[in-house]
């Protein structure tokens, strides 16, 4: 199928994630506790605070990326009785945000593009302005979290990328690395998804439209 935009996910499918900085961090807080055997549970409990924040952080209710991080480390800490500042083990995840590196086969990937492109990505508005000017990629159409007041897989980030087209969502393909927010929420919105599967991931339900290994396939799809 010919598409006429593509919305594009940024962390995890552009740059490099946060995952092995977020390890430290649990690992650090596991260590601390008085409970043994506790990274596995520090490291579940953490993720499950961040999710639910993030989906009900919507509206009236929004809160920024990084107060759900600092808040749900807060809460993990007290749960696993460890004495330690949440800013302070967040410190090396945020740098990431602001200057994350870049995958490899993405300056060529961009340098291809036939198509206009909307980012539509789970973080602050700073943090992504300033991770852009960092590698020096110049995206006119964005649309973030803190814009819309909502996270992926809600439907407000697909529409608001789809107005900043002027395109329907039948004309649009959505591309990105995360299965709960990218492939679910762009499939629930209409949308095609192309499913970015660098770590090689078993194929989840429901199925993307498209599985890309890279973005060399990426571009496969798109035709260039």
């Amino acid at each position: 199928m010919s598409y006429k935009a593509l919305l594009l996910d940024f962390y995890g499918t552009l740059v490099k994630p946060d995952d092995d900085l977020v390890e430290n961090v649990i690992c650090a807080v596991a260590a601390r506790s008085p409970i043994l055997d506790a990274t596995p549970l520090v490291r579940a409990r953490w993720w499950q605070l961040m999710r639910t924040m993030c989906l009900e952080s919507h509206g009236d209710h929004y809160q920024s990326q990084r107060d759900i991080e600092l808040i749900s480390l807060r809460r993990v800490l007290d749960e696993y009785q460890v004495d330690l500042d949440p800013g302070a083990l967040c410190t090396d995840i945020f740098a990431n945000w602001e200057a994350p590196v870049p995958y490899p086969d993405v300056i060529e990937f961009l340098n291809r593009l036939t198509v206009p492109v909307c980012i539509v990505s789970n973080i602050d508005e700073a943090d992504i302005r300033s991770a852009m000017r960092v590698n020096h990629w110049d995206f006119p159409l964005l649309v973030t979290s803190e814009t819309c007041h909502a996270y992926k897989p809600r439907r407000e980030l697909f529409g608001a990328g789809l107005k900043k087209l002027g395109l329907s969502a039948r004309e649009v393909l959505h591309a990105g690395d995360s299965v709960s927010a990218d492939v679910i929420g762009g499939l629930n919105y209409g949308i095609d998804v192309a499913w970015v599967n660098r770590l090689q991931r078993a194929l989840p339900s429901p199925n993307p439209t498209y599985c890309c290994a890279d973005l060399d396939e990426l571009a496969g799809v798109l035709g260039f």
